[in-house]
């Protein structure tokens, strides 16, 4: 808090109350022209997806669902009433896109590659703990 001391050192030093306004009011409007300029460049011309409202700016739509009884069900009725791909607000105005169909599962896989990235080491676990499956089941190698 401001002291009447405070203010008159503000003074002495030539910062007065309405400069510090003036400069938090001129860096705010620069920050949203660059945020609008950001989101106008980088704008992504992908199909908007309908879903359920969020319950809160904070939580979303999660804390509705951690409570829940059956929250599979809330997905499945959510699947009926808006479609098969839709989207679950989450945290801090994020939001999950969910996709309940298996030919669009497909499709979204076969052509999304960054998240799915697999090393020489993971690929070669896999190719061993499948090779060596019938192995581990049955005792003697099929091979």
């Amino acid at each position: 808090m401001l002291s009447l001391k405070n203010m008159t050192t503000l003074q002495q030093q030539g910062l007065w109350l309405w400069d510090v306004f003036y400069y938090l009011a001129a860096t705010w409007i620069v920050y949203r022209l660059v945020k609008a300029a950001m989101a106008a460049w980088s704008r992504d011309s992908t199909t908007p997806l309908k879903g359920p409202a969020s319950r809160s700016i904070l939580f979303g739509m999660y804390r509705y669902l951690n409570f829940s009884v059956d929250s599979a069900a809330m997905y499945e009725q959510w699947a009926n009433e808006y479609g098969p791909a839709y989207k679950v607000p989450g945290g801090f105005g994020s939001y999950k896109i969910m996709i309940v169909d298996p030919k669009a599962n497909a499709h979204f896989y076969s052509r999304e590659t960054f998240g799915y990235v697999q090393t020489e080491l993971s690929r070669i676990f896999i190719e061993n703990l499948v090779s060596n499956s019938n192995k581990l089941f049955t005792g003697y190698s099929v091979c």
